[in-house]
């Protein structure tokens, strides 16, 4: 074999190993497609069987009510897990399924207690301070509002610029409970915020938490952002160490998990009242 035929064979080999590995490529990038078109496939199926697997859960519940305990008590229990159901997201309506299924209206004191160890998806709107519920996500997102008492619709945009999670709040904040706390503005002059029966416990991207402590064991809990204070200059929260300051509770406010379920608690009761008033109105 000549010279040249050797030269022309190890092209012909250099090609043919050249088109194996377009031929795998392209196989590979098959079934990537593939893949990814089933995964999308999926979460559209999931997406919709959750849908009707809140709608079945409802009726259910329905069903349970209307051959359980019918009174105004039990009536607000079950508007309370129809608000619960609406806020489960695809993940976690699985988690709470065998807790809900455990609802009978046989004893509503004791099964409202099931509430307490389902966490409601609490958002802080980081402009007014407002506290909301996540009730859907989606292009046209479903909050409830406390302060007005009812649903709002925000853009997906908006909420996800403009709303912050309880949880990440609490997690991601500063304790500022045994601090002195004043803001200042973009010409240094310090202003002395003091609320008499607030103590100022957490802050976060600008939004600091206050609680306020009530005898009668309902207390409360407020967020308060910069852009909530009505003065021209911009302002930000400052803070320095204050020892003769005590602790608000004892310091308990220090443990992020005491705090981020006490907060819970206080605005699960608030949403309890609600659909108490509600029942008494009809």
């Amino acid at each position: 074999m000549s010279e040249e035929d050797l030269k022309i064979e190890e092209i012909e080999q250099e090609l043919k190993k050249a088109r194996e590995m377009t031929k795998n490529v392209r196989r590979n990038l098959d079934v990537m497609m593939a893949l990814t078109n089933e995964s999308k496939l999926s979460k559209s199926k999931n997406k919709k069987y959750v849908i009707e697997l809140k709608k079945g859960l409802k009726k259910l519940l329905d069903y349970k009510y209307h051959h359980g305990i019918n009174d105004d008590d039990a009536r607000s229990f079950r508007e309370e897990l129809d608000f619960y159901i609406d806020t489960l997201d695809d993940d976690t309506i699985y988690e709470y399924l065998p807790l809900l299924n455990e609802v009978k209206f046989q004893n509503i004191k004791e099964e409202r207690k099931i509430l307490d160890n389902i966490d409601l998806p609490l958002y802080i709107n980081k402009i007014s301070g407002d506290v909301v519920v996540l009730k859907n996500k989606n292009e046209n997102t479903t909050l409830y509002s406390y302060s007005q008492r009812d649903d709002i619709v925000v853009s997906l945009e908006d909420f996800q610029s403009n709303y912050l999670s309880l949880k990440d709040f609490i997690e991601k904040g500063n304790y500022v409970g045994n601090k002195q706390v004043w803001l200042q503005n973009n010409d240094g002059d310090d202003l002395a915020i003091s609320f008499p029966y607030q103590e100022f416990i957490y802050y976060y991207e600008n939004v600091m938490l206050s609680f306020e402590h009530n005898e009668e064991g309902k207390d409360s809990f407020y967020f308060y952002p910069t852009t909530g204070f009505e003065i021209a200059s911009s302002l930000t929260w400052n803070f320095k160490d204050s020892k003769p300051k005590p602790d608000p509770v004892a310091g308990l406010f220090k443990n992020q998990e005491y705090t981020y379920k006490t907060i819970m608690d206080n605005f699960k009761r608030k949403l309890r009242v609600k659909e108490d008033t509600n029942t008494k109105s009809k």
